[in-house]
């Protein structure tokens, strides 16, 4: 059989005051105004669409049997057509999750804005348990008083990544050269890992630190394609 195979690793980092134009919004808020247009730099930090660490992998595997093969070369035509021309691909996929910030009230809206973010009042990433229920320490952020703009960070956190196998398995029926019939059963998330969302990231919200949703599961299709 032949084997074909790539990967591709990306080790990266973004960094910018604000990743879309004001009133456009992104995935995190809906908004991308400045915090403080005063102080801009208080927005320096991580991309809405950093991502630090991506692996992707692929492959094609023609399986080794029937005509042309590397086992059982001698079949006859109906044995071939149901044991050759068998191909299996994948594309694997693992990535860190997109950063995001946590967001408490513009109380009275004396700032003049969309959101205020959270004060930072302990250590968000420990002295908990973390689970879907509690993706990150609640108790770490606090309600700023009126007028006060947050003391923690843009983007300092980071939602679950990407763990997803997409795999196929195609079956070749050969009429003659140059013209093919192709079976094909393919499944996206081949093995039902649960890929799970954003925490819930507004500190005012019943729901703060939960997971409350994930991507699409597992999705398989049937499909022929002719090729000539």
């Amino acid at each position: 059989g032949r084997l074909l195979f790539t990967t591709a690793y990306t080790w990266a980092k973004s960094i910018d005051n604000k990743s879309a134009a004001a009133g456009i919004g992104g995935a995190d808020t809906g908004w991308q105004g400045f915090i403080d247009n005063h102080n801009t730099q208080l927005d320096h930090a991580r991309s809405d669409f950093d991502v630090d660490h991506r692996l992707v992998s692929s492959f094609v595997y023609d399986l080794p049997f029937g005509r042309g093969g590397k086992y059982a070369t001698n079949l006859n035509r109906a044995a071939d057509a149901l044991i050759g021309g068998w191909q299996l691909n994948g594309i694997v996929t693992f990535q860190r999750g997109f950063p995001y910030s946590i967001y408490a009230q513009d109380l009275g809206g004396l700032l003049d804005n969309y959101e205020n973010r959270a004060s930072l009042v302990g250590n968000p990433t420990s002295g908990f348990h973390q689970s879907i229920a509690q993706w990150f320490n609640t108790a770490a952020f606090a309600q700023p008083p009126g007028g006060v703009i947050g003391t923690s960070g843009r983007n300092i956190l980071r939602a679950p990544g990407i763990n997803n196998w997409d795999m196929s398995l195609f079956k070749n029926f050969e009429f003659r050269e140059g013209m093919r019939l192709q079976m094909r059963l393919e499944s996206f998330n081949a093995f039902n890992h649960t890929q799970w969302g954003g925490p819930d990231h507004f500190i005012t919200d019943p729901q703060f630190g939960q997971i409350t949703g994930a991507r699409d599961g597992r999705i398989n299709q049937l499909g022929l394609k002719f090729l000539f």
